[in-house]
């Protein structure tokens, strides 16, 4: 894995707050849960289980102990505020490639800790030997799939009637795949 002195980092949103991104450990595992419980279940679409369940939770830190996930929290001053992660294929280090998966505070949308959220695991990814890197979401997750794309994701399918939406009803979804240099 890469190593841990580049973190804490802090960093300046386009507005101008500051954050600070650590690696996520057990520790962290209150605050997120109160962070996920916040979010809107239609954020959580994409996902294959519900990380608000806190046996997943402890499956997560399991993961990230045994080098089969790397996660980064972003904090403002007062809480947790978003994370990026990449569930790994096979554990550190022989893993090369994984699925990302960003998710923000609606306070903190379209200020740019998305992007900087995926930037850094891509950086961290990059540095421990990751190659290949999946992302999905639903087809309406325009401003998602808009972002990876900048950042050099490309479509690769959509998967017809995927995911349920909130009212029960199928949805498509896509998967979008980065090369790491």
């Amino acid at each position: 894995m890469a190593e841990s002195d580049q973190f804490p980092k802090h960093c300046r949103l386009e507005d101008g707050a500051n954050i600070t991104l650590t690696f996520m450990t057990r520790d962290d595992v209150e605050a997120l849960s109160k962070f996920l419980h916040l979010l809107p279940r239609y954020d959580l679409l994409y996902l294959q289980h519900d990380i608000r369940q806190q046996s997943v939770l402890e499956a997560w830190m399991d993961n990230i102990e045994a080098g089969l996930a790397i996660s980064i929290c972003a904090h403002d001053p007062a809480t947790l505020v978003g994370y990026a992660s990449v569930q790994l294929r096979s554990p550190a280090p022989t893993a090369d490639s994984g699925e990302i998966r960003v998710n923000v505070s609606q306070g903190y949308r379209s200020r740019g800790l998305g992007r900087i959220l995926t930037s850094e695991i891509m950086d961290v990814c990059h540095q421990s030997g990751i190659k290949n890197l999946q992302a999905r979401m639903t087809t309406d997750q325009y401003g998602a799939k808009s972002a990876f794309k900048r950042l050099g994701f490309v479509e690769e399918e959509v998967l017809q009637n995927h995911v349920k939406d909130l009212d029960g009803e199928p949805r498509d979804l896509v998967v979008m795949t980065h090369q790491l240099d």
